[in-house]
């Protein structure tokens, strides 16, 4: 038997919940264009992302969509196993998160948006005038993304602090932070909004 023989390995077939998870990185690309940049994903480095409400909304749906095709999905080994539970596990937080409005509120110094959109350029090939002419491409979207993102900000969910409750003209009582458990949050007390989706 022949040395080529004895290494070769048995290749294995495509499953049903391998094209559920192909098909769903596609259409998240399609949604996302920074995340196939980032990614290494190639024909998407001249667009942007919206970063609006409907824009975050289109993603909310996608997922729901995968998740209710993820539940129905049979496995037919422990590959697909892994995939089912990793991706359920991934966008059912995605979900969580969302639900309580803090893709709307995503703000901070270091990885947000702003960053995001700022920063996929240090990623794009700047070596022949047809990588510069997508990344001028690109770069020209970026107040519309800016914009978008402005938006979801405005339209973020308004919610007091967890930290005290009023009690009275001038008073203030402490109240216990939720906890996570399981879901994204556990308010045993039903007290914090984070607590209630």
């Amino acid at each position: 038997m022949s040395t080529h023989q004895q290494d070769a390995t048995p290749v294995r077939p495509t499953t049903a919940v391998d094209a559920l998870a192909d098909r769903y990185v596609d259409a998240a690309t399609r949604l996302s264009p920074l995340e196939a940049t980032y990614i290494g994903i190639p024909g998407f480095d001249d667009q942007m992302d919206d970063l609006s409400p409907a824009g975050l909304a289109e993603v909310s749906a996608l997922r729901q969509r995968t998740l209710a095709e993820l539940a129905a999905a049979t496995p037919v080994d422990d590959v697909d196993r892994i995939t089912i539970a990793a991706m359920t596990e991934r966008l059912t937080l995605a979900e969580q998160m969302y639900a309580v409005g803090l893709d709307h509120m995503n703000l901070n110094v270091l990885a947000s948006p702003s960053q995001t959109v700022r920063d996929i350029f240090d990623l794009m090939a700047q070596d022949s005038d047809d990588a510069w002419s997508t990344f001028t491409t690109r770069m020209a979207k970026v107040p519309g993304a800016l914009a978008g993102y402005t938006e979801s900000l405005a339209a973020r969910p308004r919610r007091r602090q967890c930290r005290t409750a009023p009690t009275g003209p001038g008073r203030h009582r402490a109240v216990p932070r939720p906890r996570r458990r399981g879901r994204l949050f556990h308010d045993p007390r039903g007290q914090c909004p984070l607590g209630r989706h």
